[in-house]
């Protein structure tokens, strides 16, 4: 066998392997995914609303400095806008009449 045709099998072996292990830690994420929607199904059947649940995860996941930093912009972005809102139409951010 030529020196590239031993090169070519290596690599093609190689290249199994790691579709291989990819396609192995693709099922095992699916499985855990299946897990968190049970889960998730569990916390709403006792009240606690999803969509807030997944906020709080996706926020502790973050490091504290970044989640102030978009609280701030958050609060600054909406206050823009309730400034603006609140002097063109007289109603907030939300639509909501102004007092």
């Amino acid at each position: 066998m030529s020196e590239f045709g031993a090169t070519s099998e290596a690599m093609s072996s190689q290249l199994c392997g790691y579709v291989s292990r990819i396609e192995r830690l693709e099922e095992s994420i699916a499985e855990f995914n299946d897990d968190k929607k049970e889960i998730y199904g569990e916390a709403k059947s006792v009240g606690f609303d999803v969509k807030t649940l997944k906020k709080v995860i996706q926020r502790r996941r973050k490091a504290r400095s970044d989640v102030q930093e978009e609280d701030e912009m958050l609060e600054l972005y909406e206050g823009i806008i309730r400034s603006y809102l609140g002097k063109a139409q007289k109603v907030d951010c939300f639509g909501d009449p102004l007092a």
